[in-house]
């Protein structure tokens, strides 16, 4: 599967999830399903492409109170604006601040900060966070509410973001691909399209941590805290069959996704029909 990155300028880590193949050789349709990161610093340009090419109808932002209210979107006539935030409050690592976290002016200095304070064990803190996304209740209220907003999207796009485009918004794109019908590898090689997107944006980092005295234990820190690893999205399919039975279940049950629901969802986003 070619991944369809879309090359905004203010925008990381944007595609569109149509073309992906269903385990039925149905295909996700185009210009319906798009993922990204936030749009704080879209330019008028990655604005038109996103109205005008790819018809965004609907943006829903999965971003905390505290993050939507600080760098919020741009108001875009004629989208429906969003907002249902994945997440209670600031988690590091997964919103890139915390409620305790001190006031930085740049991106390098709180993930050097988060790096020091999670001491060697940012991989193992990540993998730890992901099942909190389909365990706790608010968090499963809020994505069940993400699905419903797909179901009414009679037309156009719907976009869903949250801060780099990863965590929440990699997990939304997870349970839309599994309600599809897409397969596990498919669905984790979307996942880890991620560590491509924000490739650029890593090695910026890396360099001005290292510019700044960081060492390589921390830079590596640094290294996983902007990026995606497939352990954690396995260890999320993980919880969802350990939890509830299977994929399948947390989606009928927990999401309300009934057999119906999930006709009409592939109606709206498949091509053709069996």
């Amino acid at each position: 599967m070619i991944q369809k990155r879309i090359p905004f300028t203010g925008i990381r880590n944007a595609r569109d999830l149509g073309g992906h193949r269903t385990k039925d050789g149905r295909l996700l349709r185009e210009h319906r399903l798009i993922r990204s990161g936030a749009l704080t610093r879209a330019t008028k340009e990655d604005i038109r492409i996103l109205t005008e090419e790819y018809g965004v109808h609907t943006i829903v932002d999965f971003r905390t109170l505290t993050e939507y209210e600080s760098e919020p979107d741009p108001e875009i006539p004629g989208v429906r604006m969003i907002h249902d935030p994945i997440l209670k409050k600031l988690e590091g690592g997964l919103t890139r601040q915390t409620d305790s976290m001190p006031e930085y002016e740049r991106p390098v200095e709180m993930m050097m900060w988060l790096a020091e304070r999670l001491g060697g064990k940012a991989l193992d803190y990540m993998t730890s966070l992901y099942p909190v996304l389909v365990t706790d209740e608010h968090c499963v209220t809020h994505y069940k509410s993400f699905f419903e907003l797909l179901l009414s999207n009679e037309e156009g796009a719907v976009l869903w973001h949250c801060t780099a485009g990863k965590d929440r918004a990699g997990t939304g794109a997870a349970l839309v691909l599994c309600a599809l019908g897409v397969d596990e590898d498919a669905i984790i090689e979307n996942y880890l399209y991620t560590n491509d997107c924000l490739e650029e944006e890593t090695t910026g980092l890396l360099e001005e941590a290292r510019a700044l005295g960081a060492g390589a234990e921390l830079l590596e820190e640094i290294r996983i805290l902007n990026s995606v690893d497939r352990r954690y999205l396995e260890k999320e399919f993980e919880t969802m069959k350990t939890v509830y039975g299977s994929m399948e279940a947390f989606l009928e049950g927990p999401l309300g996704l009934t057999e119906e629901k999930l006709e009409r969802l592939r109606e709206l986003y498949l091509e053709g029909s069996l």
